[in-house]
Order: structure tokens, then sequence, then C-alpha cells
């Protein structure tokens, strides 16, 4: 079985019990997700051993480095999640434009450079010059360097 990338990681981990009662108790799905990164990225605790001691915990370190308060890391409006008011199309534009910018990093976290000519993958200069692509385990023979451009208009 292949291992899961930092972002698959979070995403599962975002959908654990814990995670799930946290956004019962109105805390903002995105300082959730900062709390498991940072519980992630430190290795202080195994993914599927996350608890919500663990990340309350987090959100109490966090708090005090960063001189944030309880309303800090509650939803501000927790009635309206899914922005209702928001004109139709807005929160799937928004989803859609997330995607493309994750789509714009290597499975490593760092910025694309070249395509595999094989598989076609997006990936970062260092993960190029590896023999196997770290998308699909495809073997890399020629890469393409790649270039996002800027639209003239934004």
């Amino acid at each position: 079985m292949m291992e899961q990338t930092f972002e698959q990681s979070i995403d599962t981990m975002m959908k654990s019990n814990p995670s799930q009662y946290m956004l019962t108790l109105k805390y903002h799905p995105r300082i959730i997700r900062k709390a498991l990164e940072r519980i992630y990225r430190r290795k202080i605790i195994d993914p599927e051993n996350i608890t919500n001691v663990t990340i309350l915990q987090e959100f109490e370190i966090m708090k005090k480095e960063e001189s944030f308060s309880d309303d800090d890391l509650k939803m501000k409006n927790p009635n309206n999640v899914l922005n209702e008011g928001m004109p139709k199309g807005m929160d799937e534009l928004r989803q859609k434009i997330m995607a493309m910018r994750r789509k714009m990093q290597c499975e490593c976290g760092d910025q694309v450079a070249y395509a595999n000519r094989g598989c076609h993958h997006l990936m970062c200069s260092t993960c190029a010059a590896s023999p196997d692509c770290n998308r699909c385990g495809s073997n890399i023979t020629e890469v393409d360097p790649v270039e996002f451009v800027r639209s003239s208009n934004s």
C-alpha cells in the first residue's frame, strides 16, 4: 500500500471523529487544519491516535504563540459555514481555484518545475531527478520544463 502524502494525511485527519467534534464546538475548519498540520509536522503523535485533547492542547499552544483568543479560533458565523449568502457557484469556484493551486505543487510540497513525459505528472526539480514518479511510481525517462503564466488581465 502506498504511503499517504502530507495533504492526504491531513485530509484524513480532518475527517476523524476528534476533528469533527471540534467542528461541533464551532472551531473554524481552517484552525483545526492548522492545528493538525502542526501536530503532524512535529510528529507529536501518530495521526490515527489524535484525540480531542491533543487538538485542544495544540489550540492552547497556538493561542500562546500567536496571541489568539478563543474567539479567533472559532467561527464568526457558525450558522453560515457554507456561505449561503454568496452568489451561486462561488463556493464551487473557490474549491476549483484551491484544487488548481494544489496542482501547482509537487507531491513533496515544492513548486512544480517539470512534467514527466511518460505519465505527464508534474513535479519539482528534486523529484524530477529521481528515477520514479513520486505520484504514480512510473519510470522517469524524460521531463519537460513547465511554467505557469499569469494572465495579463489580472
